[in-house]
């Protein structure tokens, strides 16, 4: 997950699906959280993801907004 998010130039938090029942659920919203402790939260719990992590190009699209991925994955 690291190696990916540095690859594309993102953070943890970049990526962060801040409306998922798991953000809530931890109270993620609450508190500071970094990004090491971020990226485990991540691993352990997925839902904490914005999906799709698309990567077109070696650019990244992230969550879903169907004219934008029409658009680059034409």
């Amino acid at each position: 997950m690291r190696s990916l998010l540095e690859s594309l130039h993102l953070t943890a938090h970049d990526v962060l699906s801040t409306k998922s029942p798991a953000y809530k659920e931890m109270r993620l919203g609450e508190r500071e959280v970094g990004e090491e402790e971020l990226l485990k939260l991540m691993v352990q719990e997925p839902r904490l993801l914005r999906r799709p992590l698309v990567v077109v190009d070696g650019k990244p699209i992230i969550g879903f907004d169907r004219a934008v991925l029409s658009q680059r994955l034409k």
